[in-house]
């Protein structure tokens, strides 16, 4: 694995090298989704990850790190406790497109299940 670092500081000095350590401290102590998730739900939690926009462009669900964090993780505990399936088991997501889809993946995510997404479109008035 390879790191390039550009520092435009003027003298090369500790603001650099402090930046620097920094940014190898994230990349090798968050190596999966759901923990950057968790971090990101502490660190920025306020943050609009997901909008979801009507037919004129205009939001109308956002969803933040924070909000994002907390439905995954009852998503992943219900698939644990309810649904009594193992880590590594596969799942199938059968939602439309939207912020319930990216809960659903997240915690999938979280308790570490295999997703398949099959998603409703058209068709979904017949299942």
């Amino acid at each position: 694995m390879s790191f390039y670092f550009i520092c435009c500081c003027q003298p090369f000095g500790s603001k650099c090298s402090f930046l620097f350590v920094n940014l190898l401290n994230l990349v090798f102590q968050y190596q999966f989704i759901s923990e950057i998730l968790r971090w990101r739900a502490v660190s920025t939690a306020d943050h609009v990850l997901f909008s979801l926009l009507n037919a004129k462009g205009v939001a109308t669900t956002m969803l933040t790190c924070s909000q994002l964090h907390k439905r995954a993780e009852r998503v992943g505990t219900l698939l644990v406790e309810k649904g009594k399936i193992n880590t590594g088991d596969h799942v199938a997501l059968i939602f439309p497109p939207g912020i319930d889809l990216i809960c659903a993946f997240y915690g999938c995510l979280y308790v570490g299940k295999c997703i398949s997404n099959i998603g409703l479109t058209i068709g979904a008035q017949y299942l």
